[in-house]
C-alpha cells in the first residue's frame, strides 16, 4: 500500500491520498480475515452461506 500511494505521490503531488491508503489496508485485512474464517469453517464442513442460515436459525 505504501509503494502504491508513493507512486501516486509521484504522479499527483497535490491529491491526498492517505484516505485511499486507510482504505485499501481495510480491504485487504477483510480478506484476510474472510479467508481464514472460510478455513475454519470448511474444516468443519461448512460454508459461508451455510453459516449464515445456521446463525439466523439460532438467533431466532
Amino acid at each position: 500500500m505504501d509503494q502504491l500511494q508513493g507512486q501516486w505521490m509521484r504522479l499527483y503531488p497535490e491529491i491526498e491520498t492517505a484516505p485511499s491508503a486507510v482504505i485499501g489496508r481495510i480491504s485487504r485485512l477483510a480478506r484476510i480475515i474472510q479467508m481464514r474464517s472460510d478455513v475454519v469453517l470448511a474444516s468443519r464442513g461448512v460454508t459461508r452461506a451455510e453459516f449464515g442460515i445456521l446463525s439466523l436459525l439460532a438467533r431466532t
